[in-house]
């Protein structure tokens, strides 16, 4: 006897499984205090008493992820063609894995379209 194998296709592995994302970003910073801030969160998210200290603004976003929305916008203003390779990826990894933050040294603008 022959065993049926049902496939639900890539729309239903391509549903988000955060109800969130957050995004923490900083403008103006040097390579060193981006990889620095960097470092910085990391810590923040693995021990909840950590406290970031830093001599700039630190943002830190949460933006809602809505079930089925038609569609999703997220930009960043006057950023290169690599940084959003990467903010893409970003992004990706972070609609599937609950514990990854989306860190940028720029602002991230997010728009969902229900």
């Amino acid at each position: 006897m022959k065993k049926k194998v049902r496939s639900h296709g890539p729309s239903k592995s391509k549903k988000p499984m955060v109800p969130f994302v957050q995004v923490v970003w900083a403008e103006d910073l040097t390579k060193k205090e981006f990889k620095e801030f960097k470092k910085q969160v990391k810590l923040a998210l693995r021990y909840p008493n950590y406290s970031i200290i830093s001599n700039y603004e630190i943002h830190w976003d949460t933006y809602a992820v809505i079930p089925g929305a038609k569609a999703r916008l997220v930009w960043g203003d006057n950023i290169s063609d690599k940084e959003a390779e990467d903010l893409k990826q970003q992004v990706n990894y972070a609609l599937y894995d609950p514990n990854h933050v989306i860190v940028t040294d720029y602002q991230v603008h997010w728009k969902e379209i229900a």
